[in-house]
C-alpha cells in the first residue's frame, strides 16, 4: 500500500512505481517496483496498491515500510 502525496493527480491504474535505492560507490540505482493493481480512498488523497507474489519477492525489490516510491510524470510508465 502506498499513501500518495497531496495535491498531486491520482495515478491511472497499470502505472509503473519505482523505488530509489542507493548503491555504494555507484550513487543511486532506480528500480521499478511494480505496476499500480488497485487505487482505494479518498479521490483527493487515493491510496496506491501494488501486488506481489510473496514476501520474497518484496525482499528481493529491497522494500522498507515508510520508504518513498516515486512515479514518472508524462511518460509512457503513468
Amino acid at each position: 500500500m502506498i499513501e500518495s502525496l497531496p495535491d498531486l493527480p491520482a495515478l491511472d491504474l497499470e502505472s509503473v512505481l519505482f523505488a530509489r535505492e542507493e548503491v555504494e560507490g555507484e550513487g543511486d540505482e532506480v528500480t521499478a517496483i511494480g505496476r499500480v493493481f488497485d487505487v482505494i480512498g479518498p479521490v483527493t488523497r487515493p491510496y496506491y496498491c501494488v501486488r506481489f507474489n510473496s514476501e520474497e519477492h518484496i525482499r528481493s525489490k529491497n522494500l522498507k515500510k515508510g520508504q518513498q516510491i516515486y512515479f514518472a510524470p508524462k511518460t509512457e510508465h503513468t
